[in-house]
């Protein structure tokens, strides 16, 4: 797999805590809110099909906030919003936005969970409810709701074993097994130190039971981490988070079958960040992700997480040394360069015209030692990348072993000494005209 950054042209401005859901009906992953400089009301629309993202503009919306949550009830076609904060309080709000009428409705429930941030929320298809997790009332809460649209109710579910109070964590609904699954988050109480969670817990709405997994493996506890349930791929996919190090730029899938987290190796994969939102296309079978905090500040960037396409371009390679045309004074030679892929290379080899391939030391930068008989001969390098692309290179030098040369520098020696001698005898005698008479 690999991410790819999108090339929208018209995008949303650098954000983060907004808040994203897939209409599946419409095929568009509806964005709303989020923090710029101060909370925003915008409502946006991305289009994977065409890579373009479009600001709606309705009408009507709801106030400006972020640190809301977003889930889309697919049986009534709408978006459906809770709370958030607008402006330091917290909300206690529904909305709920429908796509082709481009037109958000406050739906005012007559009874609601208390305002908050932090939350999430996830569509349980089977059942037809929105469920609602925690978030932070002034401290973290632990309180799971369900959102009934067609009877605009929300009803608290008081399972008998839930998480522990936290907010900041990460929520998907897994469409075959009939699972809300949530991960991570965080507990923070007034005066205290932050509480970061790597627990799994799923969600089962017809029993009213929250269970907790215990994976063998797991990602480091986190907040902030964007969910999202891969249909094609039954797995639920974690990216990026805040955890104690800072923004987290890992990618994980998790089974809920087989109870397992796996750490993918994505050929490429964006920055670290936090406060970013995550979504499902499920027509263009790609995990979206959108904004965020990096290390650097709030991004615009919209990446989506889907197959890599076939590689066929093959590593650039460069031998540095020895050069083109060198004579060299030693059988043993050292051999470098450096080689590159645009996604990974697997190795690199190195062989005279009397040996067979040998595996250099390194591959990016690689080093080598061969060794080559006297005259001229040819050094054969090749790299090949992780797809089996190859490319190869040959340096011709000559090699003149030291014997030899030292050898000809005494010969040129006496040969000098000679030529001095006689030049110099042949002087002295014109120096002394008398010479022949005496």
């Amino acid at each position: 797999v690999t991410w790819t950054r999108s090339g929208s042209v018209d995008n949303p401005p650098n954000l983060s805590d907004h808040s994203v859901a897939y209409d599946s009906r419409s095929d568009r992953i509806i964005l709303f809110g989020g923090f710029t400089t101060r909370p925003s009301a915008e409502t946006w629309a991305y289009d994977a099909n065409t890579d373009s993202w479009t600001n709606m503009t309705p009408a009507f919306s709801p106030p400006a906030r972020s640190l809301a949550a977003m889930a889309y009830d697919s049986e009534s076609d709408r978006v459906i919003l809770f709370s958030g904060a607008q402006q330091g309080s917290e909300i206690d709000d529904t909305w709920s936005y429908d796509y082709n009428a481009n037109n958000w409705t406050n739906l005012n429930p007559p009874s609601r969970p208390i305002g908050r941030t932090g939350h999430a929320m996830a569509y349980d298809e089977q059942s037809d409810r929105v469920i609602l997790f925690g978030g932070y009332i002034g401290g973290s809460t632990g309180d799971t709701w369900a959102y009934d649209y067609n009877a605009n109710n929300w009803t608290r579910m008081d399972p008998p074993l839930a998480p522990s109070t936290r907010g900041l964590h990460g929520m998907a609904y897994d469409r075959k097994e009939d699972r809300i699954i949530l991960f991570g988050g965080s507990a923070e109480a007034s005066g205290q130190s932050i509480t970061f969670f790597a627990e799994t817990w799923a969600y089962d709405y017809d029993a009213n039971r929250w269970t907790r997994m215990f994976p063998v493996a797991f990602p480091s506890a986190r907040a902030w981490p964007g969910l999202a349930y891969d249909d094609a791929q039954n797995q639920t996919v974690l990216f990026g988070g805040l955890d104690v190090n800072g923004s987290n730029g890992e990618t994980w899938f998790y089974n809920f079958s087989g109870n397992k987290w796996t750490p993918a190796a994505p050929i490429v994969s964006p920055a670290p960040r936090a406060g970013h939102a995550v979504a499902y296309d499920r027509e263009s079978d790609r995990v979206v992700s959108t904004g965020g905090r990096t290390r650097t500040g709030s991004t615009a960037e919209t990446w989506l997480l889907g197959p890599a396409p076939p590689d066929v371009t093959s590593p650039t390679l460069v031998v540095q040394a020895p050069t083109e045309g060198a004579i060299l004074g030693s059988s043993s030679v050292f051999v470098q360069g450096t080689a590159t892929d645009d996604r990974e290379v697997a190795r690199v080899e190195v062989r005279t015209d009397a040996s067979d391939w040998s595996p250099a030391t390194g591959t990016t930068a690689w080093t080598a030692v061969v060794t080559l008989p006297s005259g001229s001969q040819s050094i054969h390098v090749r790299a090949t990348d992780t797809s089996g692309n190859a490319e190869a290179e040959t340096i011709r030098v000559t090699i003149v072993p030291m014997s030899t040369v030292l050898l000809a520098v005494t010969s040129v020696s006496v040969s000098l000494v000679t030529l001095w001698f006689f030049l110099y005898i042949r002087s002295k005698r014109k120096k002394d005209p008398l010479r022949r008479y005496r």
